[in-house]
C-alpha cells in the first residue's frame, strides 16, 4: 500500500484554447507554473476550439481548460472537464484601447455577453 509520502502530485494538465493575442499575454505567467502545471496552448476559437477540447478530453490528455469570453462559454457547454474563465474587466479594455490608438485613429471593441460598464462610462468623457 502506498503511503502519502510516496505519492507525488503530477502536474495538472491544462489546455488553453484561444486567440493568439490572448495566448501571448497569458504565456508571460506560464513559467510561474513550471513543475505544477503542464500547459498546452491551442490557437483556436469557437467551433475549432470546441473540437480541439473534445479531442483532448476523449484522449484523456487534459484535466481542465482555461479560456475567456465566448470560447469559455462554448467550452463550458461542450466538455465535462472544468473550464476556468479569464475575466476581462473595463480597465483591461481601456488599456487595450489606448494601445490600439497608437496604431489607428479609430478603434472598436466587440464583447460577448454583458456590456462593460467602465467602457460605457468612458463614452461620455
Amino acid at each position: 500500500m502506498e503511503q502519502p509520502s510516496d505519492l507525488r502530485a503530477a502536474p495538472i494538465r491544462l489546455c488553453f484554447p484561444g486567440y493568439r493575442h490572448l495566448s501571448e499575454l497569458a504565456a508571460a505567467v506560464f513559467p510561474d507554473y513550471a513543475g505544477r502545471a503542464s500547459i498546452e496552448v491551442v490557437e483556436a476559437s469557437f467551433q475549432p476550439a470546441v473540437s480541439a477540447a473534445r479531442a483532448r478530453e476523449a484522449a484523456g490528455t487534459v484535466d481542465a481548460f482555461v479560456s475567456a469570453g465566448s470560447n469559455a462559454a462554448l467550452l463550458r457547454e461542450a466538455v465535462a472537464s472544468p473550464v476556468a474563465t479569464i475575466q476581462v474587466n473595463g480597465y483591461d479594455i481601456l488599456l487595450a484601447l489606448l494601445q490600439a490608438r497608437r496604431h489607428a485613429e479609430r478603434v472598436g471593441v466587440v464583447t460577448f455577453g454583458d456590456t462593460i460598464a467602465e467602457l460605457d462610462q468612458s463614452r461620455s468623457c
